[in-house]
C-alpha cells in the first residue's frame, strides 16, 4: 500500500457560485472523520472562475480547498471531470475521497475509483471510524434494507464513498484553510460532450433542507394524505411518505423517504400510519424530535419515536389541524 497523505477528501458540487446543501452536509461529516483520523480535511473544487466557492469552504471546515479550474470544466463532464479528479489524487495521495450520493456524485464516483484502482461502497447512510486501523467504515443498508452492514477497505487506498445527503447539519466552521489552485492537464480532444443548450428543470423538493416534515404510511390511505397535507402546510414543513405510499400514488415518488429515497434530518419528524419498517426508519435516524401517530400499540415506530400517540390518525389529524389554526389565528 503507497504511503498516505493523511488528507480526508470532500469533493464538492457547486450550482451557479453556490455550494449544494449536500456539499455543505458532506462536509461537516468529513470534518468528524478527519478529526477522529487526526487528518486534514480537503475539499476539492472543479470548475472555472469559482475561487468565492473556495473561500466558503474554508468557513465550512476544509483546512485546505483545492481550487480546480479550467474553462473545460465550466460545465460538468464526467470523462473531464474524472481525468481532473483521479489526477489530483494520484499526485496528491489522499487517504479518504467522500462524494455525495447525488447524479453527479454517483456519476463520477466509480469511474474515478476505476482509475485510482481501489473500491467503492456506494449510497452509505452514515461514516464512522475504526481509529486503531485508520479505517472509515462505510455504513449501509443490503438485503433490501433488512440489515446495516459496515464496510471497510483495509488493502487499498483511497477509501472511497458516495455518502446519501442528510448525514449531518452543514455548520459553520472557520479553520483559516488555504487555497491551493490547480491548473489541470486538459485538452479540446478529451471532450467527448458538448452542451449545445441549457434548460432549468422544476425545482426539485427540498426534503433534505426542511426543518419539518410530515410523512404519511400505508396506514393513512388517500384521505389521510389530505390532512397530511394540511398539517404540513400549517407548520411550514414538507411532506414525505413511505415507499408504499409512493407506490399507491398519495406522495409523489420525489417525496418518499427511506432506504431507497430521500435522507431527511429535519428538526421535527411527524409520522402517521408509518409501521416503521427499517427500509423507512434508514431514512429519518438522524431527526431531532420524532413524533409517531399509530393505531397499532405494537407498531416499530414507536421504538424510535420520542413521543409516540396510539390513536387513529383520522380521529387525531381533524383535532390537531383545528386547534393549529385556532391558534395562528389567535
Amino acid at each position: 500500500m503507497e504511503e498516505e497523505s493523511g488528507e480526508c477528501w470532500i469533493f464538492v458540487e457547486h450550482v451557479d457560485g453556490k455550494v449544494k446543501r449536500a456539499s455543505l452536509e458532506l462536509m461537516a461529516k468529513g470534518r468528524e472523520v478527519a478529526d477522529r483520523l487526526a487528518e486534514k480535511l480537503s475539499a476539492v473544487v472543479l470548475g472555472w472562475k469559482h475561487e468565492n466557492v473556495a473561500v466558503e469552504l474554508t468557513r465550512r471546515g476544509a483546512d485546505k480547498v483545492y481550487l480546480v479550474e479550467h474553462p473545460l470544466l465550466k460545465d460538468y463532464q464526467v470523462d473531464l471531470y474524472c481525468k481532473a479528479v483521479s489526477d489530483l489524487a494520484a499526485e496528491f495521495k489522499p487517504d479518504v475521497i467522500l462524494f455525495s450520493s447525488t447524479f453527479v456524485g454517483r456519476d463520477l464516483a466509480p469511474r474515478v475509483a476505476k482509475r485510482l484502482k481501489t473500491g467503492m461502497t456506494a449510497d452509505c447512510l452514515d461514516l464512522q471510524v475504526d481509529e486503531e486501523r485508520r479505517l472509515v467504515k462505510q455504513v449501509k443498508s443490503s438485503l433490501g434494507g433488512n440489515i446495516m452492514v459496515e464496510v471497510v477497505t483495509p488493502h487499498h487506498r483511497p477509501q472511497i464513498a458516495t455518502v446519501k445527503p442528510g448525514v449531518a447539519n452543514p455548520t459553520i466552521n472557520d479553520r483559516g484553510g488555504i487555497i491551493v489552485k490547480v491548473r489541470p492537464s486538459l485538452d479540446e480532444k478529451d471532450v467527448m460532450v458538448h452542451v449545445v443548450d441549457r434548460f432549468e428543470e422544476k425545482k426539485e423538493v427540498d426534503l433534505e433542507g426542511a426543518e419539518v416534515v410530515v410523512a404519511g404510511g400505508r396506514g393513512a390511505g388517500e384521505e389521510g394524505f389530505k390532512l397530511i397535507r394540511r398539517l404540513a402546510e400549517l407548520l411550514g414543513g414538507e411532506v414525505g411518505g413511505t415507499r408504499p405510499a409512493a407506490d399507491e400514488g398519495w406522495v409523489p415518488r420525489e417525496r418518499q423517504i427511506g432506504q431507497s429515497g430521500r435522507v431527511v434530518s429535519p428538526k421535527l419528524y411527524m409520522a402517521f400510519g408509518v409501521s416503521g419498517a427499517l427500509q423507512h426508519v434508514v431514512g429519518f435516524s438522524k431527526a431531532g424530535l420524532v413524533i409517531a401517530v399509530n393505531k397499532d400499540p405494537e407498531a416499530p415506530i414507536f421504538e424510535c419515536a420520542d413521543i409516540g400517540v396510539v390513536a387513529d390518525l383520522r380521529e387525531f389529524l381533524p383535532v390537531l389541524i383545528k386547534e393549529l389554526e385556532k391558534k395562528l389565528k389567535g
